[in-house]
C-alpha cells in the first residue's frame, strides 16, 4: 500500500529547452512526474506510463503540455494528452492502453 510519503515531491525542474517558461516538472518520489503550469498541476504520467491530464485551460498551456509529452511521453503526444482529458480517461504511454478513471482505479487498488 502507497504511504502518503510515496506521494512527496523530491526533485522539481525547469522544463527541458525552456527554462524560462512559467511551468515546471515535478517529480514524486514513487516516480510519478507532473507538469505544473503556472500554479496548477495539468498532467501526470506514473512509473507505469499511465498518463493524466486534468484540462487544457489556456493557449501557453497548451504549449507546455506538448512540450511536456515531447519530452515525457515516450512517443505519445499533446493529442493523446488532449485525449484523455476530454474522454476522462488514461492513456498508457508505453503501451498505447486506454482506461476508463474506474478501470484504472481498480488496478491501482489492486496493486497497492
Amino acid at each position: 500500500m502507497k504511504k502518503a510519503s510515496d506521494y512527496e515531491i523530491v526533485n522539481a525542474i525547469p522544463m527541458p529547452e525552456h527554462e524560462y517558461a512559467q511551468c515546471k516538472i515535478l517529480v514524486r518520489k514513487d516516480g510519478t512526474i507532473l507538469l505544473q503550469s503556472y500554479n496548477t498541476i495539468v498532467c501526470s504520467i506514473d512509473a507505469e506510463g499511465w498518463l493524466d491530464c486534468s484540462g487544457l485551460y489556456s493557449r501557453t498551456t497548451i504549449k507546455h503540455i506538448g512540450w511536456f509529452m515531447r519530452n515525457y511521453g515516450n512517443g505519445c503526444s499533446y493529442y493523446d494528452a488532449k485525449y484523455a482529458w476530454k474522454n476522462a480517461c488514461v492513456v498508457n504511454t508505453k503501451t498505447g492502453e486506454v482506461l476508463s478513471y474506474d478501470e484504472y482505479n481498480k488496478i491501482v487498488e489492486n496493486v497497492a
